[in-house]
């Protein structure tokens, strides 16, 4: 806004012109593809997680600084192989890459699903939810004050590490019991697995646990109940800390899966947490009352459950 004096000695203001202003706020016509910006937007975002320039992540794809520059400006949408050399290049996990590829409308992210993968507008209009790395969820509970877990899963995240590390520390070195409440179809199959890989029975100090929780009248640390397959999703794994402790934190977690492969984990909303517990608490506590029996709890809505005898099952 400029100010004018005048022989008077007043002073007149004058506005910029109204079309000048308009343009300095109207949408770069180069910009408005939402593909290009959420691309655009995305790999900016992972360069900067890295801590890398634009040079680095161009010398490092074989792509000019300049193409850069346009894409992560949401000028330029990269090709396909573009995008691929970009994302290596920023050293990407496969989940990421596949993102960022239905992102910028190359391929779908879950081919098993169709329509479920992640959008440009998603991006743009969304809400952003950051899942943590499979490795430092790990080291997170093996730290963690734990009384019980109970996990609702069709598939043990801990068959594979670094979950199966975890745990098998986890029973080794403290009290915690872990309840996995699996697909009753394969898993007995999975259990004997999870149980045969964790190999407990070549510790001295698990067998004389063993002997001493016996004793005591303790439970097994690691129980399974077959459950309804209606209850175990096929893209989450549900943890439920302590849910029956008066004393300790009690909480929950949540595995995100992307491609059948685990990829990340977020904490469990607290009312669902607390609606899960309250859902499964007087089925295992049946169970337990009744191991190695079916316990039909409203077969028409849940089906069946079956707390399995001993931490190994018999074939």
């Amino acid at each position: 806004m400029k100010i004018i004096k005048k022989a008077s000695n007043r002073k007149v203001l004058r506005r910029p012109h109204s079309n000048k202003l308009n343009n300095a706020f109207s949408p770069d016509p180069k910009r408005t593809d939402p593909k290009k910006l959420a691309t655009g937007a995305l790999l900016t975002f992972y360069r900067h997680l890295r801590e890398a320039s634009r040079e680095e992540i161009a010398g490092k794809a074989h792509v000019s600084i300049s193409l850069i520059g346009m894409i992560e400006n949401g000028t330029r949408l990269p090709t396909q192989e573009v995008l691929e050399k970009v994302t290596q290049a920023l050293q990407l996990s496969t989940y990421q890459r596949l993102q960022l590829h239905a992102v910028a409308g190359y391929s779908a992210q879950l081919p098993e699903s169709p329509g479920w993968e992640v959008r440009a507008d998603d991006v743009i209009t969304g809400i952003p939810l950051f899942l943590r790395n499979m490795q430092v969820e790990s080291q997170f509970q093996e730290r963690l004050d734990i009384e019980e877990a109970w996990i609702v899963t069709r598939r043990p995240l801990a068959l594979d590490e670094p979950v199966l590390s975890m745990l098998r520390s986890k029973l080794l070195n403290t009290e915690a019991t872990y309840v996995y409440f699996v697909d009753a179809r394969t898993g007995e199959h999975d259990f004997r697995t999870l149980w045969d890989r964790l190999d407990l029975e070549s510790e001295t100090s698990w067998l004389e646990k063993c002997k001493t929780r016996t004793a005591a009248g303790k439970p097994e640390q690691l129980r399974v109940v077959l459950s309804p397959p209606t209850l175990c999703a096929s893209t989450h794994t549900i943890s439920l800390f302590n849910p029956r402790s008066t004393t300790k934190a009690r909480f929950g977690r949540a595995a995100y899966y992307g491609g059948g492969t685990a990829i990340g984990v977020y904490p469990l909303d607290r009312v669902l947490y607390e609606q899960l517990v309250s859902a499964l608490r007087d089925v295992y506590t049946d169970c337990e009352k009744n191991p190695g029996t079916v316990f039909p709890r409203d077969a028409r809505t849940w089906g069946s459950f079956r707390l399995l005898r001993v931490s190994r099952p018999q074939v």
